[in-house]
């Protein structure tokens, strides 16, 4: 787990994770900062909440060509670095996945979701887009179409 957050840490330009989690969650919050929580599902897990769960909004922030080139029917589509400036287009009351390629951009696109209104956020990690479709689940694209 340490490792893993070094790793989304190192993705916004926190290289030394020691000196940025100095004094751990009590610090951050002797200092008047405010926590939340951000549910973590795997792809498979995320199948099936969509599944079970119909109203679970996809949120996809990868590069358009790589949205261009392949994506889970029924996603939606925002760059991770347009969220600071453009809400996804999508029910605030209703939970919403934020997917990438392998999980590092949607760590970084959940926190920018939940700050545009959205109470149900969940991150997805590891893999992304291409996993699911490793696992013979439905995409659609320029030039890649699989069938479930």
């Amino acid at each position: 787990m340490a490792a893993q957050m070094a790793l989304l840490l190192a993705a916004v330009g926190l290289n030394d994770a020691t000196e940025a989690l100095a004094g751990g969650f009590e610090a951050w919050r002797t200092a008047g900062m405010s926590t939340g929580r951000v549910g973590i599902a795997t792809v498979e897990e995320i199948a099936e909440l969509r599944r079970s769960r119909p109203e679970v909004q996809l949120l996809d922030v990868r590069g358009h060509d790589e949205w261009d080139e392949q994506r889970i029917p029924g996603s939606v589509h925002v760059s991770y670095h347009d969220l600071a400036q453009t809400a996804p287009p999508l029910d605030p009351a209703l939970p919403v996945a934020v997917i990438c390629s392998t999980g590092t951009r949607s760590a970084l696109a959940v926190g920018l979701v939940r700050r545009a209104g959205f109470a149900e956020v969940i991150h997805v990690t590891p893999g992304g887009v291409g996993t699911w479709a490793a696992l013979g689940l439905p995409t659609e694209g320029r030039e890649r179409t699989a069938a479930a």
